[in-house]
């Protein structure tokens, strides 16, 4: 299938930003950069792959009609994804679960991981060529709105700091640690 687009609306963003720190544009270079992509039992489709920030991410998705996939949910990818996404093992398969989601997918998945989930068998995506040129040229960013915060000198150094450890803009960081602080504090 090509896709030629997302679909993206305030429930998966929020959910994103607020439940694992992904920005819409991070999904997305996920597709654009060689992913591996899975079927899983329940009818949706994994996507594992790496942002162009280095982020390693599992995005799971469903297909929408004209090309455009909604993504549901998505995260970090831990150890034995990593192992999977990198081919080093085919990661371990449990039996045959019903096939129905009886919860919300995105949270169901966030519960249940996505290894356990996935059919063997791979399934072909291709973005489309265009789209995928927006995508890594950064041509499909959001508009995020500014606003002005004054902070102590120590505080943008300390910031920058750890931004370079983890190879992110400190700008992101910032609202990545913001979007943290609203999880904790909305208990989501």
């Amino acid at each position: 299938m090509k896709i030629s687009g997302f679909e993206w609306d305030a429930g998966n963003i929020l959910h994103l930003a607020l439940k694992h720190g992904i920005e819409p544009e991070e999904a997305e270079e996920v597709f654009a950069v060689s992913p591996v992509f899975r079927r899983t039992r329940h009818g949706h489709y994994a996507a594992f792959g790496q942002a162009l920030s280095g982020r390693l991410l599992v995005i799971v998705f469903e297909k929408k009609g004209g090309g455009i996939i909604r993504v549901i949910t998505g995260w970090d990818m831990d150890d034995s994804e990593k192992r999977f996404f990198r081919g080093n093992t085919k990661g371990q398969m449990m039996k045959k679960r019903g096939n129905r989601i009886q919860e919300d997918p995105a949270e169901y998945y966030t519960k249940h991981g996505i290894l356990d989930e996935i059919e063997e068998k791979p399934v072909e995506f291709a973005l489309n060529e265009e789209l995928r040129e927006q995508i890594l040229e950064g041509k499909r960013l959001r508009r995020l709105q500014n606003i002005s915060i004054k902070l102590d000198p120590a505080q943008i150094v300390a910031l920058k700091k750890v931004a370079t450890m983890k190879s992110i803009p400190y700008q992101t960081l910032i609202r990545q640690w913001l979007a943290e602080g609203l999880r904790k504090e909305l208990k989501l």
